[in-house]
């Protein structure tokens, strides 16, 4: 069998906000982030940024920092299908964080 357990994590709105000013100096101040080798860039980006650990089948624990090239060797061996998982569940945990810190920062500042 050849299984990989992701261990990801959200991130603060502040850090996606980083992510995308590296995404315009790679691509340019005028570059659409929301489309094109951009918006691919990006999303690579926020996934590596997720990623604490992957674990493989026989239970071998990688807990490198990830980085955008390694995103996109990953998705060069996933589906289409199983990647869309990763990105959605990126998705989920950052928004969850940001509704996190939206909620405490204005009652507990």
């Amino acid at each position: 069998a050849s299984a990989l357990t992701f261990h990801m994590r959200g991130f603060a709105h502040e850090a996606a906000m980083s992510m995308n000013d590296e995404a315009s100096a790679k691509f340019g101040e005028g570059a659409g982030l929301d489309d094109g080798d951009a918006f691919v860039w990006r999303m690579d980006r926020y996934i590596a940024a997720s990623i604490i650990k992957v674990i493989n089948a026989e239970g071998a624990v990688d807990e490198h920092l990830w980085q955008v090239d390694d995103v996109e060797v990953l998705r060069g061996y996933l589906s289409e299908e199983e990647f869309a998982k990763l990105t959605a569940l990126m998705l989920k945990l950052s928004f969850s964080a940001w509704q996190f810190d939206a909620a405490i920062t204005a009652d507990f500042s």
